[in-house]
């Protein structure tokens, strides 16, 4: 019989009194596509940008139900990997530039919030192996906070030299969220949105047996073993997966109080279940925001409040394992005294702990919630002077809190080899912090009036307080007084940034800009600065006299830059104790952007080439009576490769307008070891992968299968002459070449678009295969056992090795305008949208992107269809 749980509530929490509300508000502003590049210190028009930067207006690109900033970056930015390695909902994309930087170090661009510099996401960004087995591996992304609906426009930009400005994290890239403001001078607007979408599996895995096929293979080959089959007819994956609904709903409202005050407020409120049972993802954001200018403009104040609530009910991701190989002629209940789940028992009604738990017990007697609260509150204020309005005096302020709790229950009823009582595990993180800054910003034209000078110089300081509280408790019910023990830690932080910005355009044709940034923090090692310094120089050759060349060429720019990170250690000689280094790296990238056919046709290539020293790796060493791993600076990681961008509208006129484009982008990397060290074995989720000497990162070293004449594999490897097991390098978890295709068009009133995107070189070591192709000992086994003639590899072998590039359906969308309505006081626009409708690939599994290259117990992304409505007064 199934059993309903009511969550326990283990401490007093605030929420929002929007109760039974279902929907949300949120602001209704116009995103304006400009040519300009707001970053935290200055406003610089695109030519001074030494690089080719994307910029995305979300309005202007609907495909779905989209929750999270990062899957509006999908396939749009040359070289940056969108991978959605978790297809639970609540789990945002990992954003990785290239190859990153770092192979232990965050590799995360920078996050820019309407110029405020999002710390790195504390939230279980170091989260140990014990706790991912205790609460489930959890990542939240430092985007998940932000309401998507809020931002007027995305940047994403690659520019080393003024990137430097933010410190060594940016040679990872630098992400601008500018949000959706008030107009001086507008009405009041009003915009409603509601997106209901269905989410299913997209591919349900084909290799375990059915139940009949199980009887008939237990019934030749395993007489011994009928025993163990019963007389149901159970598929359980269809026992686990489901169809989900999801519901986003946006009110939105913006406009001028007192005739000079614009405002801006949103409120949003997203629920959504995932596909696997029990799973889903709740989040209800607010925003609020005024911006007025005074003294003619010359004084302006930004305000603005930002606060969201988040719960995700987390699985216990055996279930995904456990349904490829339970045994599916046993039914999904029993009464018994293990919560009436059927449960493999002895004669004596014993638990047979051996034997794999029940997928839906594991998914409905552990209840596993996690809590994310997030406040962020900013202050700006910008003064021209009245003698020199040129320059500019600017002060910020922002004070931020994050809340983080994860709850494990796990009832007693399910069956626990260690303890027959509830095991009850909770989490606390809480990271409360606030920074100050001023800078000094110049804007000059000067005396010709084709000439530019921005200039910015400014000094931070950021003061942080992170606690974490783990408290393991036993009881006889739900009364969790007791503990088995608490852990309890604090970390403090206190950082200090001197930083200058800098860009100068003569005349439109020549381009230099730098920035430099000095950052002392207590993460880094003590005694210790950071510097990071970026130049940068482009040539617009299109306003040489002498162009154009060809004539149906209308612009041509050449750029390049570079962005180096050093250390500083002081005078005192502390550097001979210093046995971990900061890694130092260097980036350089080279290119030119283009457009022809009079704007129609635009296009970028760059070439970029990317050096860390000093890699910090964690080796093993004997502490005490255990192990410990510490870091030490070790070997150097080259990257390289070629990126290319290109946009071509085929039509714009009042009634038809039609653009494609796609995004190209190779990509190499390799690892150098000194002489005595060859070969560095990673650990943790990079199962069976090494860092070896003049190879690329993350490559599989795995055994060579031996196989009998018959060619099904025997257990065993290949063996030298000294009968040591031969083991072979062969190929990298990271892929060799990313690409896109997206398209975008309107007839009248009916508009789409779609995003095609995918992946090359890259292979996945299927865990699956390895657990689910054995002997079918009171559980089932798969195709792939029986294909090879009842017989299974042993684990390491490269048989389960596998390609897994492929090309993947991001969306589809199409939309109708239906124009005024209510009496002309509104506008109604409808649209409808298919999300991973497909992937094309060689991979077997169910999806080949995964973490890490291991699919092990991997959520699927799933197939979501959507309807949408939006209403704008």
């Amino acid at each position: 019989m199934k059993q309903t749980f009511t969550r326990p509530r283990f401490k007093q929490r605030r929420s929002l009194g929007l109760g039974a509300i279902l929907f949300s508000i949120s602001v209704f502003a116009q995103a304006q596509q400009t040519d300009t590049l707001q970053t935290s210190y200055l406003k610089l028009p695109a030519s001074a940008v030494t690089d080719a930067y994307v910029t995305i207006h979300p309005d202007s690109v609907p495909q779905g139900l989209v929750l999270f900033t990062d899957t509006y970056l999908d396939g749009r930015v040359p070289g940056l990997r969108v991978t959605d390695t978790d297809g639970a909902p609540g789990k945002g994309n990992q954003l990785l530039l290239r190859y990153g930087t770092s192979i232990t170090n965050s590799n995360r661009p920078v996050v820019v919030l309407d110029g405020f510099v999002l710390e790195e996401p504390i939230l279980w960004d170091y989260i140990s192996e014990s706790q991912k087995s205790l609460f489930g591996y959890t990542y939240q992304s430092n985007l998940n906070f932000i309401n998507p609906d809020d931002l007027a426009s995305i940047r994403f930009v690659k520019d080393g030299a003024l990137n430097a400005a933010y410190g060594p994290q940016a040679l990872n890239g630098v992400l601008y969220l500018d949000t959706k403001k008030g107009a001086k001078g507008k009405g009041i607007g009003v915009s409603y949105s509601v997106t209901a979408a269905l989410a299913q599996l997209r591919k349900k895995s084909d290799k375990p047996l059915s139940a009949a096929a199980y009887r008939e293979l237990i019934e030749t080959k395993y007489p011994d073993l009928t025993s163990g089959l019963g007389d149901a007819s159970t598929d359980w994956q269809d026992v686990i997966y489901r169809p989900a609904f999801g519901l986003n709903h946006q009110l939105a409202v913006s406009g001028t109080l007192f005739k000079h005050v614009p405002y801006y407020a949103s409120v949003n409120h997203a629920n959504t279940d995932g596909i696997i049972e029990t799973s889903g993802y709740k989040r209800t954001a607010l925003t609020a925001s005024v911006n007025p200018s005074l003294l003619k403009d010359h004084l302006s104040l930004q305000l603005s409040y930002r606060k969201t609530f988040q719960e995700e009910r987390l699985i216990d991701r055996r279930a995904i394992l456990e349904a490829l190989r339970f045994n599916p002629t046993q039914p999904v209940y029993q009464q018994n005294e293990y919560g009436n789940y059927f449960t493999h028992v002895d004669n004596d009604g014993n638990y047979l702990g051996h034997l794999f738990p029940n997928p839906l017990s594991l998914l409905e007697q552990k209840h596993t919630y996690e809590d994310n609260e997030h406040e962020l509150m900013q202050a700006k204020l910008s003064y021209k002077l009245h003698f020199y309005p040129a320059l500019s005096l600017n002060a910020r302020y922002v004070k931020y809190d994050q809340d983080n709790d994860v709850e494990s229950l796990t009832d007693a009823e399910l069956p626990n080899p260690y303890s027959p009582e509830i095991r009850m595990n909770l989490s606390e993180i809480k990271n409360s912090g606030s920074q100050q800054e001023a800078y000094l910003k110049l804007d000059k034209s000067l005396t010709d009036g084709q000439s530019l000078l921005n200039l910015s110089f400014g000094l931070s300081k950021l003061e942080s307080v992170t606690e974490t509280t783990v408290r393991e408790g036993l009881g006889e019910n739900r009364d969790y007084t007791r503990f088995e023990r608490m852990r309890w830690t604090m970390q403090k932080n206190k950082a200090h940034k001197l930083y200058a910005q800098g860009a100068f355009n003569f005349k439109g044709r020549y381009t230099l800009n730098t920035a430099v940034n000095q950052t002392w923090s207590d993460k880094y090692f003590s005694d210790v600065s950071l510097i990071t310094g970026g130049f940068g120089a482009a040539w617009d050759i299109s306003n040489e006299k002498f162009f154009p060349l060809i004539k149906q060429l209308n612009s041509l720019r050449l750029f390049a830059n570079y962005h180096t990170l050093s250390l500083h250690y002081p005078d005192n000689g502390s550097t001979a104790t210093v046995d971990t280094k900061y890694e130092k790296s260097s980036k350089y990238n080279t290119g030119l952007s283009w457009s022809m056919l009079a704007g129609r046709l635009t296009g970028s290539v760059n070439y970029f080439r990317t050096q860390t020293d000093d890699l910090l790796l964690f080796w093993l060493f004997t502490y005490g009576t255990g192990n410990i791993y510490r870091p030490l600076n070790y070997g150097a990681l080259l990257s390289s490769g070629l990126e290319t961008n290109i946009n071509y509208t085929l039509k714009d006129n009042n009634k038809l307008y039609w653009s494609v484009g796609t995004t190209f982008s190779t990509l190499k990397n390799k690892i150098l070891f000194e002489e005595e060290l060859s070969r560095f074995i990673m650990t943790d989720e990079r199962r069976w992968q090494v860092l070896e000497n003049g190879k690329p990162m993350n490559y599989f070293s795995l055994y060579q299968q031996l196989y009998d004449s018959d060619g099904h594999p025997a257990m065993g490897f290949v063996v030298d002459q000294e009968g040591i097991a031969i083991k072979e390098l062969r190929y990298s978890a990271d892929p060799q070449l990313l690409w896109s295709v997206h398209s975008q068009w309107r007839h009248n009133k009916i508009n789409g678009g779609l995003l095609v995107s995918g992946m090359a070189g890259n292979h996945v070591y299927n865990t699956m295969d390895e657990y689910t192709a054995r002997e079918p000992y009171k559980h089932n086994t798969s195709t792939v056992f029986v294909q090879n003639g009842y017989k299974s590899a042993p684990s390491g072998s490269n048989m389960y090795l596998e390609s897994a590039s492929f090309a993947r359906l991001e969306y589809i969308q199409l939309g109708y305008d239906l124009g005024k309505v209510w009496k002309e006081r509104a506008s109604l626009s409808l649209s409808a949208a298919v999300q991973n409708a497909f992937v094309i690939t060689k991979y077997s599994g169910q999806d080949p992107e995964v973490n890490a290259g291991n699919n092990l117990s991997h959520y699927p992304q799933p197939r979501t269809f959507s309807l949408t409505a939006k209403l704008t007064i």
